[in-house]
């Protein structure tokens, strides 16, 4: 099945979820979920996989999120997930994944938004050591303030904060490259308001168009 955009009933079932969120009220709604939810959230992933392909200049594979949440360490005990995820990732497994940026899609309705991110969610060990020397080396520490300071909140560009309260131990920086010092991940993400074009087949180019402007980031953590 082609991608035609995700049908009103996403919507109306993720906010009602919200409201009900138990497994028996999913399980009188399951059918619901797979016709609304599911099977255009994997027609989406599938129209993407060749357009961000292309914009990577490799192979792409990508992954639709549980909706099951894994609660065993939460003390939020509800049983699903009330948003839809998909991340886009490297497909050739031998040339070096996990190094990776990748590409990542939100929709949630609690928030009313749709989100566009690019980067890592969490940086190899080496990687991290690369990136560390690259945000203390001041060249490279200015050159990704520089590329970071693009991506305003009135844009609506969101970075994920960093891990750490405090740079790590042997490391240190310059003043206005200590906040990046202490991310051991980094994602940026743009935010949209919910608009009609969710429901269409042209959602992807609006997509893609946020990807596009993205882009320099996922070159960037690429390059290390």
């Amino acid at each position: 099945m082609g991608f035609n955009g995700f049908p009103s009933d996403a919507i109306r079932f993720l906010s009602e979820l919200s409201d009900n969120n138990d497994r028996a009220w999913f399980l009188e709604n399951r059918d619901r979920y797979k016709e609304s939810v599911e099977a255009p959230a994997e027609a989406f992933r599938e129209a993407m996989l060749p357009l961000l392909s292309q914009l990577a200049g490799e192979p792409m594979a990508g992954k639709l999120f549980r909706f099951h949440r894994d609660v065993r360490f939460s003390r939020d005990k509800t049983p699903y997930n009330t948003h839809v995820r998909l991340m886009f990732h490297c497909a050739d497994a031998d040339s070096g994944c996990g190094d990776r940026p990748v590409f990542c899609f939100s929709l949630e309705t609690d928030r009313i938004i749709t989100g566009a991110g690019t980067g890592t969610m969490a940086f190899t060990a080496q990687k991290l050591e690369r990136y560390r020397a690259a945000v203390t080396t001041p060249k490279s520490g200015a050159a990704l303030t520089k590329l970071l300071s693009a991506y305003t909140p009135a844009q609506g560009y969101r970075i994920d904060p960093p891990a750490l309260k405090r740079p790590p131990s042997g490391y240190a920086a310059a003043p206005a490259y200590e906040a990046l010092l202490r991310h051991k991940a980094l994602m940026v993400w743009h935010e949209a308001p919910l608009t009609r074009d969710l429901h269409r087949a042209a959602f992807t180019t609006q997509v893609m168009r946020r990807y596009d402007k993205l882009k320099p980031v996922f070159d960037w953590i690429a390059a290390l």
